[in-house]
């Protein structure tokens, strides 16, 4: 058993704590002899050898905000988001006013006077709103309740809002628009907006799609001429959606691929022959058209 404690004397270090600047960006050792202020490689390459008094600041990297990172709907939420602009209402006292002098001569002078008065001063404005996800799936969940009543476009069990707006956008319009009846002045904001994008992509630019079609048919299926019954334009776009049938080779037994340069074909075929999908957006055109 030994007794005695053996002392060693550490072996000095060779290496500095800190690299200079040239051994940092070679990602090569940096040694110091003995107490010299230069290093092995600076001095055999002659170059001056410089040490950071300071550390390099650290590098920020990018990181998500916890929010998001805990919150998987956040990301679906940015999804959809559907910006509606300001929108003047229409001025209904001039018809008011007409519809009652109409009366008055039916019904003679004794017919009732309107309980309100429509003033003609000033213009109201319905002010910019944002249609959320959760807006626009409670209107998916209510057009829903109406569909089965037009079997001509199908809207599939398992579609959402988020894969409708990718895939179908124009048809997933339609449907908002059709389903805000209840709400007048979103009705009337997803009015203007529908028919802004229908005359954008379909008369100006000239887009050709199954989208479009279906998107059609859902707005003249529920077109709501009581809203403006002096400016019915329900056969103006019945007009247009045959017009769709006809650029999409629908009006054919069989599809011929080489009318179909200037046409998004998504959806339109299946194999040899047309989808379901467009065989019954060809058949609601054609059931609408000959009522």
């Amino acid at each position: 058993m030994m007794t005695g404690s053996l002392e060693t004397n550490p072996a000095p270090k060779s290496r500095t704590a800190k690299a200079c600047e040239s051994c940092r960006a070679s990602k090569s050792r940096c040694i110091f002899r003995s107490q010299q202020n230069i290093c092995q490689k600076c001095e055999q390459s002659g170059g001056q050898c410089v040490v950071r008094s300071k550390a390099r600041p650290m590098r920020t990297r990018n990181i998500k905000p916890a929010s998001t990172a805990s919150d998987p709907s956040a990301s679906v939420e940015r999804e959809f988001s559907l910006n509606l602009p300001p929108a003047a209402l229409p001025n209904i006292s001039k018809d008011v006013d007409d519809l009652h002098a109409h009366h008055k001569e039916f019904f003679g002078d004794e017919s009732p006077q309107a309980d309100a008065h429509y003033s003609n001063n000033g213009v109201k404005v319905v002010p910019q709103r944002e249609v959320t996800l959760q807006d626009a799936d409670a209107l998916l969940q209510a057009f829903r309740k109406k569909a089965p009543f037009f079997p001509f476009v199908q809207i599939p069990d398992n579609a959402t809002i988020p894969s409708m707006s990718r895939n179908t956008p124009f048809l997933l319009l339609a449907i908002l628009t059709s389903a805000s009846i209840c709400d007048p002045q979103l009705y009337h904001q997803m009015d203007n907006e529908f028919r802004r994008v229908l005359s954008r992509k379909i008369i100006i630019e000239g887009k050709k799609s199954l989208d479009f079609l279906q998107g059609l048919l859902i707005y003249i299926a529920w077109y709501p001429i009581h809203t403006n019954p002096k400016n019915n334009q329900s056969f103006m776009y019945m007009n247009l959606a045959i017009s769709l049938c006809t650029d999409l080779g629908l009006d054919q037994e069989i599809p011929n691929h080489s009318n179909f340069n200037s046409v998004d074909t998504t959806g339109l075929f299946e194999g040899d022959g047309f989808t379901r999908a467009a065989k019954r957006a060809y058949l609601g055109a054609y059931y609408m058209s000959a009522k």
